[in-house]
């Protein structure tokens, strides 16, 4: 079959059936603009988390029994830690002036003895801090002689990543449902035309024509509406953050490269789709 005889077939059925055609790709520019804007919403609430994770600090107090040697010791650990982008070390008399600033007075007046233990403050790179990393660099820490806490929002971290994994879960079960709904539309417009075309398939299996001849084109054609849509789905999305200017959409839409792969792989969804639908129109056809 040439490319000439795909497009002849293809410029007769929309001529025959252009509201189905149009409908059709209406309905799944539609179906792939919800699920692009549902993979936009997860990057946004991905990258928001990732930024709120990169706001964590862990903080090890470290007693008096621990010498300045020591301690300079577990300050250059630290700073050699993968992930780590900042050590702030927190002597005993600043620690006094923070305690001051929370609760608005020196409690500890003119006593000359600071109880105050000394501590080591630590901040990670965008997307390193999560619950099991900062487990193990605590169960880490509690092995150095002379800690005597570890702080971070470990319980915080761990009810926001359980959460943040069922909502996730949560868009993809309607992002698979909404992706296979476009599928199902190709299909459903490909088993349409063959099925208005019940008397000539008839007459042409009779001159010996095969089932791909009879469903090529068809299925070609759920392809390209697939493709297109999804292609066109995306057009809307781009036009749409450059007309609103919206920052947030702007970092949480994917490379090009992805929006490409999700548009071949609607190519491949609409084929199959349409294969499947072709050929069970063609045997209720005999």
């Amino acid at each position: 079959m040439s490319g000439r005889f795909f497009s002849q077939e293809f410029g007769r059925n929309i001529r025959r059936s252009p509201l189905s055609h149009l409908g059709s790709l209406v309905m799944s520019t539609l179906l792939f603009v919800l699920f692009n804007l549902f993979w936009v919403g997860s990057r946004m609430v991905d990258n928001h988390f990732t930024e709120l994770f990169g706001q964590l600090h862990m903080e090890t107090f470290v007693n008096e029994s621990v010498n300045d040697d020591v301690f300079q010791k577990y300050i250059s650990e630290s700073q050699q830690i993968a992930g780590v982008t900042r050590v702030q070390v927190i002597t005993k008399k600043l620690a006094r002036e923070r305690l001051t600033d929370q609760l608005g007075r020196d409690f500890l007046g003119e006593n000359e003895t600071n109880p105050l233990p000394r501590s080591i403050v630590l901040s990670f790179e965008k997307g390193f801090p999560n619950s099991l990393s900062l487990d193990s660099l605590a169960q880490a820490f509690t092995r150095w002689p002379g800690v005597i806490q570890i702080s971070y929002s470990r319980v915080w971290l761990q009810n926001t990543e359980e959460q943040l994994a069922k909502v996730e879960q949560a868009l993809q079960v309607v992002m698979t449902a909404v992706l296979g709904g476009a599928m199902l539309n190709a299909a459903l417009l490909a088993g349409l035309i063959v099925r208005s075309k019940t008397r000539d398939i008839r007459q042409m299996r009779l001159l010996g024509a095969g089932g791909i001849f009879l469903g090529g084109p068809h299925v070609a054609e759920g392809a390209l509406l697939s493709g297109f849509s999804a292609a066109l789905s995306w057009g809307i999305i781009l036009a749409a953050q450059r007309h609103f200017q919206i920052a947030e959409v702007s970092a949480a839409l994917p490379p090009y490269e992805q929006m490409a792969y999700v548009t071949l792989a609607a190519v491949t969804g609409g084929v199959f789709g349409s294969a499947l639908s072709v050929r069970l129109a063609i045997r209720k056809a005999r």
